[in-house]
């Protein structure tokens, strides 16, 4: 039962949808100023987190042979669609006005003195861009690699021409001769 099931939580879709759904519900706001509110609710939703993170990189990382990891091409198409959910709340995050989790609005210490709209446009373009950049340069380093192997592979497989045998130079006609 487990081997089937896990089977497909981890293929690239169920993977995606576990993940990104658990990401979106903890970043709404009454969720996510509630987990900051309740100890035990911050620490179920940090597990949820986990959890999150476990599926949704499963199809890249996996070395498990029954529930395999995707082909590096697919890796990358997998990881750029990755920076779609990230980049919606991250955005969403980035231009809410101040205060979208009123729980920040009452901190009594923010670092550098920075306003609660500042803080939460740092807190959202981190989400936005900071995680999409990390997702594109593993993309890149990814491809880089497949990219070279096929290379290798390809030269491996075409046998080398041997190269044509000249006696001596004045055997050599130049051409148009």
């Amino acid at each position: 039962l487990i081997g089937p099931a896990g089977r497909w939580l981890t293929r690239p879709l169920p993977a995606f949808m576990i993940g990104t759904a658990i990401n979106v519900v903890w970043h709404l706001p009454a969720l996510y100023d509630a987990a900051l509110g309740v100890e035990a609710l911050h620490v179920f939703q940090h597990l949820c987190f986990l959890v999150a993170g476990v599926f949704l990189w499963w199809p890249i990382v996996s070395k498990v042979p029954e529930w395999p990891a995707l082909s590096p091409p697919l890796q990358c198409l997998y990881l750029f669609l990755q920076t779609v959910p990230g980049g919606i709340i991250g955005a969403f995050i980035t231009n809410a006005g101040p205060g979208l989790y009123p729980h920040y609005e009452d901190a009594s210490v923010r670092p550098w003195d920075l306003s609660l709209k500042v803080d939460q446009e740092i807190a959202g373009l981190t989400m936005w861009v900071g995680t999409n950049a990390l997702f594109l340069l593993l993309i890149t380093i990814i491809f880089l690699r497949w990219a070279g192997n096929e290379e290798a592979r390809d030269r491996a497989a075409v046998p080398a021409k041997p190269a044509k045998r000249v006696s001596s130079p004045q055997q050599v006609t130049p051409p148009g001769v």
